[in-house]
């Protein structure tokens, strides 16, 4: 068990192989689903877009997985520092 904030029935789906915990979505049906709601994180795609380095806006991966990367955050009124860790690939 990991120290700090976790759910109360964790599964060993909620966290990555670096122990990050993951917010849970449930995925429904096709017949189920609503409109999508573009301005908002799909956990499910934005996990699967991480542990993969894929782009969040086309699913593709880099032409050079091994090549440099580039990383785009809203602003948060500061400079990103190295070794910061984010949310979007």
């Amino acid at each position: 068990m990991v120290p700090g904030i976790g759910y109360v029935d964790e599964t060993p789906y909620d966290r990555d192989s670096f122990d990050v915990l993951w917010a849970r979505y449930a995925l429904r049906p096709k017949r189920r689903r609503g409109s999508p709601q573009l301005r908002n994180v799909h956990p499910y795609r934005q996990r699967r877009a991480m542990l993969n380095m894929m782009c969040q806006v086309c699913s593709r991966m880099p032409p050079d997985p091994h090549g440099p990367h580039l990383f785009l955050l809203r602003d948060s009124c500061g400079a990103v520092r190295e070794g910061e860790r984010t949310t979007s690939p």
